[in-house]
């Protein structure tokens, strides 16, 4: 019998030590910030890979928080590599922005609570409005500091149609 837990952990392992390998062999020329940004990537799918291939056998869907906050990083560290660390002064706000696509990762892989998809919108719009605000604030790049308020003239714009048509609240199911 195969120990699949196992085999995907020695799997992720190897990936992560080709990734690493392959700048220190001097095939692939990547720098430091590049190299952690596809280890991130990496392990972020690999969290994602059971709770995926194992969807129907109980509730893996946990795995789909580390995994999605994984990849953001990866994402960040990637963008970071091609403009600069200053970034970081702003993307520290795709942290919770992480979170929140991490429930409702949860909620469409695993048992649909509504509570997981109250959570993921919190986070989600938290994570928007911190990212919005500080990307216009201190972001170099003149796309990042258009975003930025964009994003906030965005957001207010759905609130303020939500509170006009009236929106429904989320159903608080207890699952099960």
């Amino acid at each position: 019998m195969v120990d699949w837990a196992k085999l995907l952990f020695g799997f992720m392992l190897v990936v992560v030590g080709g990734i690493l390998l392959l700048p220190a062999t001097g095939l692939v020329a990547l720098g430091a910030w590049q190299v952690w940004s596809y280890v991130a990537l990496a392990v972020g799918a690999g969290f994602y890979l059971p709770a995926l291939l194992w969807r129907g056998q109980g509730s893996l869907s946990w795995l789909s928080m580390p995994g999605t906050i994984f990849l953001v990083n990866g994402l960040a560290l990637l963008y970071s590599s091609y403009v600069g660390a200053r970034a970081w002064l702003y993307l520290w706000t795709l942290e919770p922005l992480a979170v929140g696509f991490g429930f409702y990762a949860m909620y469409l892989l695993g048992r649909r609570h509504g509570a997981l998809l109250l959570a993921g919108k919190i986070m989600t719009l938290t994570g928007l409005v911190l990212l919005a605000a500080f990307a216009s604030l201190v972001a170099t790049e003149p796309v990042a500091r258009l975003l930025g308020p964009a994003i906030l003239v965005g957001l207010g714009l759905w609130v303020v149609l939500k509170a006009l048509l009236g929106g429904r609240r989320p159903r608080l199911d207890r699952g099960g």
